[in-house]
């Protein structure tokens, strides 16, 4: 948590959406490579998507998207091309669709 020290009873600061994003994007990432995929991230904003997995011959493009599971909402992110899209609510992750079934 993240208070002001100058004020009395300061209310924790909001964590900053883009710190959010490259969380959730950190936190498909490691799903991944968990489950055998090799990633890569974009370095640009601009790019399309998010996140690059391979895995043998099977090349996916992943979009990321942080839900807010309290309010229901998810991000809207970006209105790409993607082939995979990531939804990271807390420490779970989805895909839709799910991710194809390759063997290397």
């Amino acid at each position: 948590m993240i208070t002001n020290p100058e004020r009395k009873n300061s209310l924790p600061e909001r964590i900053k959406p883009g710190c959010v994003a490259a969380a959730s994007e950190l936190a498909v990432c490691i799903d991944l490579i968990n489950q055998g995929w090799d990633v890569f991230r974009a370095v640009s904003p601009q790019h399309p998507f998010d996140l690059i997995a391979v895995r043998g011959m099977c090349k996916l493009e992943i979009e990321v998207r942080t839900s807010n599971t309290v309010k229901g909402r998810m991000n809207a992110g970006k209105h790409g091309r993607y082939d995979v899209l990531a939804i990271v609510r807390g420490s779970a992750v989805e895909y839709r669709p799910p991710l194809p079934i390759v063997e290397i």
